[in-house]
């Protein structure tokens, strides 16, 4: 099944970049915007299953981005997030159009059962497979978690992405071409050496855990050896 497809439109980088890798370990497919007007182009051309909308922005504020997208019949679901917390700035977004409305700060476990709610609302169903394993590999993608043999696997997040696309196709043999592209979203580099160092980190910590079947294949990429 196709992953669904998720925009954050939010102007601080920080945290967009915090949004755009949690939704991504969630499994959702996610692109961003800096502003409203980036939005409002990018929602023109391509279809999106949830908007998540931050409402102090430049160009077009969120406000302005909900009211003309249901002014075009659009009516994707749209969260907002605001560091406005009055109850005539949630009344004004919800007036607007808006199926949501979360204040900064916020958690992530909080805003990924908002996004999972809305959908459900809406008439989506989540489409990953939250649970699922390989070998002796158990993986629950709704609490971000990886284990091996019943024994935790402690990942930062990118170490996270990589092993659940490395699950995702055991015994295959990937590139490291194609792993900068599931895993970090590059498709222009040829530069590995960010893949063998994140390679090197997780075949330590698997090491630990009894498990050494993360194997390189030389000249060409990587596999994870699963009997």
């Amino acid at each position: 099944m196709n992953k669904f497809r998720i925009l954050v439109v939010e102007d601080e980088p920080l945290v967009r970049d915090l949004l755009r890798e949690s939704l991504t370990i969630g499994g959702y497919d996610v692109e961003t915007a800096d502003d409203g007007l980036e939005a409002l182009n990018k929602i023109q051309k391509t279809a999106f299953d949830l908007i998540v909308a931050d409402i102090n922005m430049p160009k077009l504020n969120g406000y302005e981005l909900i009211q003309k997208l249901r002014e075009l019949n659009d009516e994707t679901p749209i969260l907002i997030l605001s560091a406005r917390s009055e109850t005539y700035d949630k009344n004004l977004g919800l007036r607007l159009g808006a199926d949501d409305y979360m204040t900064k700060p916020f958690s992530l476990e909080e805003i990924m059962l908002r996004i999972n709610a809305i959908l459900r609302r809406t008439g989506h169903q989540r489409s990953v497979i939250e649970q699922f394993s390989v070998g002796d590999f158990e993986v629950s993608q709704d609490n971000f978690t990886i284990s091996y043999d019943s024994q935790a696997l402690e990942l930062s997040p990118t170490e996270y992405r990589l092993m659940i696309f490395l699950l995702q196709n055991p015994r295959k043999v990937i590139t490291k071409k194609e792993c900068l592209s599931h895993v970090w979203g590059i498709d222009f580099s040829e530069n590995f050496a960010i893949v063998d160092t994140y390679v090197s980190y997780l075949r330590k910590k698997l090491k630990v855990l009894g498990f050494e079947g993360l194997q390189t294949v030389r000249g060409i990429g990587l596999k994870l050896d699963i009997e």
